[in-house]
């Protein structure tokens, strides 16, 4: 089996099954669980058919390829601005202007990576970080706030890990950050 993965690249690992569809390991893991994406165990690991995979993806796959990411944050001109901006860098992004929305999404439909508010009204990007790692979902989450020394900052530590970017940044820098996070070149 080793050496026919090696060679022809007809049976995947989750990481080379990742790669090949262009989404985060954990999607692949939380589709291949629920019976939406063809694979099969040996022992405790799952295992990917490349054929089956192409042919998933030719009838089954919405996006492209593209990663999916959302946009989290109560101020609608930074959502909009910085959603714009992943779009027309080849990502899908989805912008959400609150926490509560945000938790209920992540049952429909997990994302690649998160770009996320810590200061909002009613569920706060703290309390999303809280409900995500209760989930043991395995997505990068990049912090972007106007406050990096802030309370709600030494709050969210306890959930770590995730990445940190003070408001106001400069786009290219978002872009290069989550580029490195969904570890793409």
């Amino acid at each position: 089996m080793v050496h026919m993965a090696e060679n022809n690249k007809e049976a995947f690992n989750i990481n080379e099954a990742a790669a090949f569809l262009g989404v985060h390991p954990q999607t692949i893991r939380k589709l291949a669980r629920a019976g939406e994406l063809p694979a099969f165990k040996v022992g405790r690991a799952w295992r990917f058919h490349r054929q089956a995979l192409q042919k998933w993806v030719d009838t089954h796959y919405e996006r492209n390829k593209k990663p999916l990411i959302f946009v989290v944050d109560d101020e609608k001109s930074i959502r909009d601005t910085v959603k714009l901006t992943l779009e027309s860098a080849g990502y899908k992004a989805k912008a959400i202007g609150d926490g509560a929305t945000l938790i209920k999404q992540l049952d429909n439909e997990p994302p690649d990576a998160i770009i996320l508010d810590l200061a909002m009204p009613g569920v706060s990007g703290v309390q999303v970080l809280k409900e995500i790692r209760s989930m043991q979902l395995d997505i990068p989450i990049i912090i972007l706030t106007g406050y990096p020394d802030g309370d709600l900052m030494q709050q969210a530590l306890q959930y770590s890990p995730f990445i940190v970017i003070a408001k106001p940044t400069r786009l290219e820098n978002l872009l290069d950050v989550l580029t490195r996070a969904l570890g793409k070149r």
